[in-house]
């Protein structure tokens, strides 16, 4: 094999050299073609829409923040027949309970909120002072109007099963369905009907520090000064209802905004000369309802 010449070697890396740039080149266009195409897909103008969905729910809710009421101690005043008297109102009557006709509705011989009928022993069914509060207060934690209704679901410190009216005012468990109340054939006066009502107070109208100062849900307290109900809007209180083991509605259309949330529930109370005598006490649920 004869040598290659100088020449020769010359010859070959200029071939080399021409076919290695033309190739770089080549490389270099295709890179060019590549980015040109990256640029043109990234700086795409476009526009596109999109929907959001939202569905606000009222909320119902109701809390007992005043949720003690002591009647206090007392007895039918000797010779009388019945002690009738009410809690939760001013000590000055103010006669604003109504019922769906706009007429006070109070007990016989009863005529306002926070009075008796002169036969009650002390020293609490006796006394105004005290018997103001005897009261729940109710607050509308909700954002919607709602009904309010109570019923009784137990009674401890008295003779038989039953969750009644009769069984805390006379101690015995066993309730006829008329007046008077039946306990192993002994039964309570007969002419005394006896009755445990329920009413709702406005905060507006109170005069009663206990609800219209209650402690509002909200962070900042605002001293309730307009009608828990508006009668313009279809609201009522509906006077004094009696109250049992079935509910029973005591407020229609109970507002919510922080100035008019809260209203008052006082109780008026007919007691038979006759009664056990003991200490007693009755459980009662508040039901709300969106209006």
């Amino acid at each position: 094999m004869s040598d290659i010449s100088n020449r020769t070697i010359v010859a070959l890396l200029a071939v080399a050299l021409v076919v290695s740039v033309a190739g770089t080149m080549y490389s270099v266009s295709e890179l060019g073609q590549v980015s040109m195409v990256f640029r043109t897909v990234s700086g795409l103008a476009d526009a596109g829409e999109g929907n959001v969905t939202l569905n606000l729910s009222g909320t119902v809710g109701l809390q007992v923040i005043r949720d003690q009421a002591n009647v206090g101690q007392g007895h039918v005043l000797s010779g009388e027949d019945e002690c009738i008297f009410t809690t939760g109102g001013d000590t000055t009557p103010q006669g604003f309970s109504v019922n769906s006709t706009s007429n006070l509705i109070y007990p016989p011989g009863i005529n306002n909120q926070n009075t008796d009928n002169g036969k009650c022993g002390g020293p609490g069914f006796n006394s105004s002072a005290f018997r103001k509060g005897g009261l729940h207060v109710l607050e509308n934690t909700g954002n919607v109007d709602i009904d309010v209704s109570v019923e009784i679901i137990g009674v401890t410190g008295a003779a038989g099963p039953s969750a009644n009216a009769c069984a805390f005012l006379t101690g015995y468990g066993d309730n006829d369905g008329s007046d008077g109340c039946e306990q192993g054939g002994d039964s309570t006066r007969s002419d005394v009907n006896v009755t445990m009502g329920v009413y709702t107070i406005s905060a507006a109208q109170s005069n009663n520090a206990n609800v219209d100062s209650a402690d509002d849900s909200l962070p900042t307290d605002v001293t309730d000064t307009a009608h828990s109900v508006d009668s313009p809007d279809g609201g009522e209180l509906l006077g004094i209802k009696n109250v049992n083991s079935s509910k029973q509605t005591i407020a229609k259309k109970m507002q919510w905004e922080n100035h008019k949330d809260e209203l008052g529930v006082g109780f008026s109370f007919v007691i038979p000369s006759d009664a056990s005598p003991g200490l007693r006490e009755i459980e009662l649920r508040y039901t709300a309802q969106g209006n």
